[in-house]
């Protein structure tokens, strides 16, 4: 078992809140609008933004795109939640 401190960003809230309604499929669209948010509110680059919509396009996951999409958001929200931005 490790433990560790764990600093939660200045935007906790919000993210937690972004996190819990996450359902289980997530549009091309609303994942990209998410993305575009955590950028606006400076807690991922544009650089990063464009890297992750570029590997959660239907043609790159696949049939199961929104819930492979649903899963990459909830984590991507946790690390940027975890990175204390």
């Amino acid at each position: 078992i490790r433990i560790g401190r764990i600093e939660f960003s200045s935007h906790h809230e919000m993210l937690r809140e972004l996190l819990y309604s996450i359902g289980e499929r997530v549009s091309q669209e609303i994942y990209e609008d998410i993305l575009q948010l955590l950028v606006e509110q400076e807690l991922m680059t544009k650089q990063e933004m464009n890297l992750l919509e570029s590997v959660a396009l239907d043609r790159v996951l696949g049939e199961e795109a929104p819930v492979v999409r649903a899963n990459m958001l909830r984590q991507v929200i946790q690390e940027v939640d975890r990175k204390g931005k």
